[in-house]
């Protein structure tokens, strides 16, 4: 089975995994710009899961949705653990 995602055909498992990260870094990030508090442990996955959603995400018009929320979710936490 193939499902296109983001303008890319892969895999359902991968497509699961890629829909289910493009989710967590835009939820995240959306909440974090409306003022909402969120956890360590879900800033980190969202971290992450922004990382891995930025390498598949090519569409037009989801990517700049998603380098915002990635640079909300990466400024809250250097703004948390600073170097």
């Amino acid at each position: 089975m193939l499902v296109a995602f983001a303008g890319l055909l892969i895999s359902g498992t991968s497509a699961a995994g890629a829909d289910h990260d493009l989710t967590l870094c835009l939820d995240i990030g959306t909440k974090l710009d409306a003022g909402g508090d969120v956890s360590d442990k879900d800033l980190s996955a969202a971290r992450q899961a922004c990382q891995r959603a930025k390498q598949v995400t090519q569409e037009r018009e989801v990517r700049p949705k998603l380098d915002a929320a990635s640079v909300t979710v990466d400024d809250e936490s250097a703004r948390r653990h600073p170097h």
